[in-house]
């Protein structure tokens, strides 16, 4: 990070003088400013020729492509024509397009050749500014007002909204704080809370420039606001017997347990315990704190309560476990979900965390799930506290952590051994870690797109070459997993599809009004919510739609792609709708409400018409949610699919949907659709329709929307991490999702009995912790 914006004044002086950048007398050559956007940094250069934008080059690579990157041209043109940075946001891009202009903003200061000012100069009107921005949620933005006085922001204040709280939470107590005292919104976002920092940014941004034109002033002397903290250019050296790294469930887990045996074996010592634990976003708890049904098989205090009746038969469904992964799991791995997933869960009880006795999971007949307060959905303060006073039982212990701490790379001596890591701090402070353990608990890598495509298999199912939807953690981004590959570990089923159970369009629109209907969220808590950008996330995954791969083959029955199989075609596929398909649509609506959860703005009810569906697909093509052709083959084309491989696909399918069986493709299609539970819904609607009409044709593009990675490191029974040749790295352990490739097989899925990756991170993290603090006693 700069010191300080480069150009964060440059602007405002223009403006003071009366010039915008654009309008001033530009000076030819070059010229670079970067941004933070929603994923990373965004690279602007522009050309200046005879004084005006000839070109202009926006690189976001780590931006999302279906939202962020796809906002960049759109952006670019805009900027070419008004050769202003003062142009729209593009909708449902928001953060993405305030990088870019703030970049357009900061070249065209440079090269007006401008002298930067002093914040002193900017006036605002004393008062309260509200304005929202887009955050996490889907159907609801993040609302805030903003106290001005004395030309100075001096609070910040969250109004209602409905983001995921406990990660709101860290943005509101670090973001904000150093946002009013650098008097800046161009402060780094909290890791683990990008999207709600961003939000947050936006909104005080706009509460600025209502404030500084109530003052009389231009808007854009916002600029003033854009400057960055100076980072500390130090380093400290850290010693520690036990250090672990991510403090999710896993992690958590990990950390307690064996300080709880090393405070015993010091005779209740704190002063003893010497385990660090650092997390590199603003909070703890990651993925497990807002999931909410961990796997725990029998735990023994709900076994008791029932009479002493065990909820499952775990010599079943550990035969069941095995023969589904076809031998390729670790049989002592699927032993510890049997024997010890629910001492897991006990334990977890005894340290203040409260579960609902085992219930169904999600398709397979067992009962191995506990959720989280008994309920489901809507409780993630709640599972925030827990995880709250798990930490404070740790400190108590002996045990410290550090939040906002990346460790960026392993450390080893001459004989291989692993004795520490080098890490920094979001204030820049950079540490040497020496450490008799070292503990991965990072979370996978679903939030790094290279590993994706480096890693998962094409063996099976066509799981590369593209850009995967994470609903999930994009903090879990593998760079400590590869660190230990590039070290000689050792991977296990590291290529197996990544954990989907939500399908749904590729992105989310905001074109159109969510209005607000009677009832509730049963997810959210939130008032529940309909609006027709829902529309293409619903036809991305009707069950009456024939869904397509990226050969333009059927892969799937598509009554499933709203949660289980979207993910065999990869990071994308197509549905085909034909003109005959979208007039139905038009006089008696959708045949179906589904809609996945979650990445959705209430859905829109089934069988009610939509007279303005070809408009709201057209937006969908604007937005590169859908593709359009005025025939079949104009289609094929626009899809990249060789068109008489689609044309075959579409006539198969007919036939099919006048026979109703025996596919001459072998995908098979169910007459009926499922809940999660595998529970059939009632209607009478068909879910056969013939891809048939003149034209046009459109392809929505579907996703699944993944929470994690699924495959990791080899590690043997005591979790410690195993090389290329099978042997132990010293000193190096890994735990939950880093390692859960040895439940698994890369041939199919991860197993949907339900819970089953918070059930490993706790069973692996309470277990690792024993077997560490034995060795180091």
């Amino acid at each position: 990070m700069k010191c300080k914006h480069l150009f964060a004044g440059l602007l405002a002086a223009l403006i003071l003088l009366g010039c915008q950048p654009s309008k001033s007398k530009l000076s030819d050559g070059s010229y670079s400013s970067v941004e933070k956007g929603f994923g990373g940094d965004i690279a602007v250069t522009l050309n200046i020729d005879k004084g005006k934008i000839a070109n202009i080059t926006i690189k976001g690579d780590d931006e999302t492509p279906a939202v962020g990157q796809a906002a960049l041209e759109p952006l670019k043109e805009a900027i070419l024509e008004s050769q202003s940075a003062d142009v729209d946001v593009v909708s449902g891009a928001s953060h993405t397009s305030e990088a870019v202009k703030a970049a357009v903003q900061d070249c065209l200061a440079q090269a007006s050749g401008a002298q930067a000012i002093d914040l002193e100069d900017v006036k605002m009107a004393d008062g309260s500014y509200t304005a929202s921005a887009w955050g996490f949620s889907t159907n609801n933005k993040v609302n805030l007002s903003v106290e001005i006085a004395d030309n100075r922001m001096k609070t910040i204040h969250l109004l209602e909204n409905f983001e995921t709280g406990p990660i709101l939470q860290s943005a509101i107590d670090l973001l904000i704080p150093r946002m009013i005292e650098h008097q800046s919104v161009k402060i780094d976002s909290i890791t683990g809370a990008t999207a709600s920092c961003s939000a947050i940014k936006a909104a005080t941004e706009a509460c600025l420039k209502q404030a500084i034109t109530a003052a009389g002033g231009d808007k854009n002397l916002v600029a003033a606001f854009y400057s960055t903290p100076a980072l500390k250019d130090q380093e400290e050296t850290i010693d520690t017997d036990l250090l672990v790294i991510g403090m999710g469930g896993s992690g958590c887990a990990t950390a307690v347990r064996a300080a709880e045996a090393l405070y015993a074996a010091a005779e209740n010592d704190p002063s003893k315990v010497h385990i660090l634990a650092i997390d590199k976003a603003g909070k703890f708890g990651g993925t497990s704190s807002v999931t909410s049904s961990p796997m725990s098989v029998n735990p023994p205090s709900f076994v008791k309560k029932n009479g002493g009746r065990n909820y499952v038969d775990p010599a079943v469904l550990k035969a069941d476990w095995m023969n589904y992964t076809e031998g390729d799991a670790k049989e002592w791995a699927i032993d510890y979900m049997m024997d010890q997933s629910g001492n897991a869960i006990d334990w977890l009880i005894g340290n203040g965390f409260v579960f609902g006795a085992p219930a169904q999971g999600l398709s397979a007949p067992y009962k191995l799930c506990v959720n989280y307060a008994d309920s489901f959905g809507n409780n993630k303060d709640e599972i925030d506290g827990y995880f709250h006073g798990f930490v404070d039982h740790f400190t108590a212990l002996g045990g410290k952590y550090m939040l906002e701490t990346e460790a960026t790379e392993l450390l080893t001596n001459d004989a291989g051994s692993v004795i520490g890591v080098k890490a920094h701090n979001a204030d820049g402070t950079r540490y040497i870690i020496h450490a008799k353990k070292v503990v991965l608990a990072t979370g996978g890598f679903a939030g790094n797109s290279d590993m994706m495509n480096k890693y998962l298999s094409d063996k099976y199912y066509p799981l590369t070459g593209g850009h995967w939807n994470v609903y999930g953690m994009l903090q879990n981004d593998g760079k400590m997993l590869q660190q230990a590959i590039d070290d000689g570990a050792a991977t296990y089923n590291i290529g197996i599809p990544p954990v989907s159970h939500i399908g749904g369009a590729k992105a989310v629109m905001h074109e159109y009004e969510i209005k607000t209907v009677d009832g509730v969220d049963f997810l959210t808590g939130a008032p529940a919510t309909r609006s027709l950008n829902d529309i293409p996330m619903m036809m991305a995954v009707a069950p009456n739609a024939m869904a397509v791969n990226r050969e333009g083959k059927r892969f799937v029955d598509e009554t499933m792609l709203n949660s289980y199989g979207n993910w065999r075609s990869g990071p994308y596929f197509y549905t085909i709708w034909s003109n005959n398909m979208i007039d139905e649509i038009k006089e008696k609506g959708l045949r179906f409400d589904t809609v996945g959860i979650f990445v959705n703005q209430g859905g829109w009810p089934a069988l009610s018409p939509i007279d303005n569906i070809y408009e709201v697909l057209d937006k969908a093509v604007e937005h590169k949610i859908a593709l359009k052709g005025n025939s079949l083959e104009n289609l094929a084309k626009e899809i990249h699919v060789d068109q008489a491989v689609l044309a075959k696909t579409v006539h198969q399918y007919n036939e099919y949907c006048d026979t109703k069986k025996n596919p001459a493709d072998g995908v098979e299609k169910s007459q009926k659709v499922l809940d999660l539970s595998g529970t059939p819904i009632s209607s009478d609607q068909d879910t056969f329709e013939k891809v048939e009409g003149e034209g046009p044709y459109y392809a929505v593009i579907g996703a699944p929307w993944v929470y994690s990675t699924t495959g990791g490191l080899d590690v043997n029974k005591h979790f410690q991490v195993l090389d290329r040749e099978g042997s132990v790295i010293d000193g190096l352990y890994a735990v939950g999702t880093d390692c859960m490739g040895v439940l698994f097989t890369e041939k199919k899925e991860y197993v949907t009995y339900g819970g089953a990756d918070q059930g490993w991170a706790f069973t692996s993290g309470y277990l690792a912790g024993s077997y560490i603090a034995d060795e180091l006693k």
